[in-house]
């Protein structure tokens, strides 16, 4: 599924490559590539550099990642 699909789906606004085919989804932790993550407690943003994953759930206020993120 395309990420700018998801996005519509969760009400989110996509940043960066909504083109982005998504195949799964992992955990912030154990990152697996073309997944989505979410970044669902802040002492985890230190892992959004270089992340290897596909896309990333992002909430307001959250900084940004190096991947493609819906901010939502």
């Amino acid at each position: 599924m395309r990420l700018a699909d998801i996005a519509a789906r969760v009400g989110g606004a996509v940043e960066g490559d909504g083109s982005v085919d998504i195949t799964g989804v992992s955990s912030i932790e154990e990152p697996l590539p073309g997944t989505i993550t979410f970044l669902g407690d802040r002492k985890h943003a230190a892992r959004l550099a270089g992340l290897s994953v596909g896309a990333i759930l992002l909430p307001p206020g959250a900084p940004a990642a190096s991947v493609p993120a819906i901010r939502v």
